[in-house]
């Protein structure tokens, strides 16, 4: 049985799966059409919020500070590194942070005049933070006795 921390965990992940493979759709609707759907734009200001959150979160380290935004900052930037962990090696503290301006900047000119391949990078991206989330999920999820997760699920624990 997940303990609060976990379940916390694993309903954050869960959440950050979703939205990632909502972006992802997005933008695939996008690259096909050239336009994008009414409901996107609310999806893409989110992106845009996330990638500022990475940047923040990037600088947190010079000037550290505790506060709720300091800590959303914190785990936007950790999943960024984790995402782009999985498609390229990112040594360079100054190619991560210009890579995710570059995000950033993909993320304002989608329906507008967003160039193809930034676009299919800034997929890309969420493709990686996807499985991230994904891994994070069944990690949390994998020590569930499979009983104590039918329990659960039928409210007998």
């Amino acid at each position: 049985m997940l303990n609060r921390k976990d379940f916390d965990e694993l309903s954050s992940s869960l959440g950050s799966l979703c939205f990632a493979d909502n972006i992802i759709t997005a933008l695939a609707y996008f690259r096909k059409n050239k336009t994008l759907r009414p409901e996107d734009k609310s999806l893409l200001d989110e992106a845009e919020s996330y990638f500022e959150s990475v940047l923040d979160g990037f600088e947190w380290s010079t000037n550290p500070s505790i506060s709720q935004q300091s800590v959303q900052s914190a785990s936007a930037f950790t999943n960024a590194v984790q995402a782009l962990a999985i498609r390229v090696e990112m040594g360079d503290p100054t190619a991560f942070r210009a890579h995710i301006k570059q995000l950033l900047q993909t993320v304002r000119d989608v329906g507008g005049d967003a160039n193809d391949s930034n676009v299919q990078s800034l997929q890309d991206f969420f493709t990686s933070f996807g499985y991230a989330q994904l891994d994070k999920t069944k990690d949390i999820a994998s020590p569930i006795n499979s009983r104590d997760a039918l329990l659960w699920m039928t409210g007998v624990l």
